[in-house]
């Protein structure tokens, strides 16, 4: 059975879709066995990337017009393809078997990477639902204002509080990165009682753009470079991570989930019997609760002042926030425990 990680970001283009990629030809390169699930719909999407026009697509498996085995576009060593297409009419139970047959695929494979809808698009809730892992992109600009923080929030929320995997992307230097990523899994613990790893993170590539303009992978343009060890180095860590905790996804029941979101053309509540069906989604932050973690998460990311933080202090800052832009008094129950 395959472990089933879902490659997410938030808005202005973090790098997800470029890291997903790298991951997979990666994992791909040590043995394992990949497959790349692309839901993203927009122009930016994988195939586009990699100059691909696969003969068919999910849309085509639906309607009968191809098998599954036919909608696996094979790249590289190991790594496999299969693109969303434009789903039209996946409106049958004959339709919904045919994408099941999906199922064996993905078992017979060790990883399946899907690049999941941009922030806000339809489907977003359900991929992230039935996946065993999450990993979140986020860059240094996101991480300094804000908008990484609150994303997270999000996500955490969506997923009822799954432990969130982070990759520094476009980081300005190793030291800066390794600071940063530590910092982060400290004080969202602290601060929100977000559980996050973060994986790693991957050098502001010059040549990035060149791998994206040839339409190549960069670790396979550039394999002996700095920043392909990186990717490397965070491939071995999902790697390792997925072979400790053994959380390998139901792929039938994931596939039935993706089925009705996009039957649906809409964001669903997945499986009640999950406890999924009652996670609500953070409403958009106030503009006081965004300069509020903007000011924390800079202040926590400066060396010097980090060890002298005050979390109980800010954590009741930001109950404050919260309530006073809400506009409501929210319960100590919706919020994690302080640290002790």
């Amino acid at each position: 059975m395959s472990e089933i990680l879902a490659f997410t970001g938030g808005k202005r283009s973090p790098g997800k879709t470029c890291l997903a990629l790298n991951t997979a030809v990666a994992l791909g390169s040590i043995g394992a066995s990949v497959l790349v699930l692309d839901m993203n719909s927009s122009a930016e999407n994988m195939a586009t990337a990699l100059g691909l026009r696969p003969l068919h697509d999910l849309n085509d498996l639906v309607w009968g017009y191809c098998s599954a085995e036919e909608v696996l576009v094979p790249y590289g060593r190991n790594v496999g393809l299969v693109a969303l297409g434009e789903p039209i009419g996946w409106n049958s139970e004959e339709k919904l078997s045919r994408f099941l047959s999906l199922a064996p695929l993905l078992d017979r494979t060790d990883f399946v990477l899907i690049d999941s809808p941009p922030e806000g698009a339809d489907g977003l809730l359900t991929v992230l639902g039935g996946t065993a892992h999450v990993v979140t992109v986020v860059t240094p600009e996101q991480v300094a204002n804000a908008e990484a923080l609150i994303f997270i929030m999000n996500l955490n929320r969506i997923t009822c509080g799954k432990h969130i995997y982070l990759i520094l992307n476009r980081s300005f230097s190793s030291e800066i990165s390794e600071l940063t990523c530590n910092r982060l899994e400290h004080d969202l613990d602290k601060i929100l009682g977000i559980p996050v790893t973060c994986l790693g993170y991957v050098p502001d590539e010059p040549l990035m753009a060149s791998a994206a303009q040839a339409q190549l992978p960069f670790i396979a343009m550039s394999p002996e470079s700095d920043t392909s060890s990186c990717l490397a180095h965070v491939a071995g860590a999902i790697s390792e991570i997925c072979g400790s905790q053994q959380q390998a996804g139901d792929s039938e029941k994931f596939l039935r989930d993706l089925f009705s979101s996009v039957q649906n053309d809409k964001q669903l509540s997945v499986a009640t019997q999950d406890g999924l069906g009652s996670c609500a989604r953070f409403s958009d932050a106030e503009p006081e609760e965004v300069e509020l973690f903007r000011q924390i998460i800079l202040e926590a990311l400066d060396p010097n002042k980090a060890d002298s933080l005050d979390f109980a202090t800010m954590y009741q800052h930001v109950r404050a926030v919260v309530e006073t832009s809400r506009g409501t008094k929210l319960e100590v129950a919706d919020f994690p425990p302080l640290a002790p």
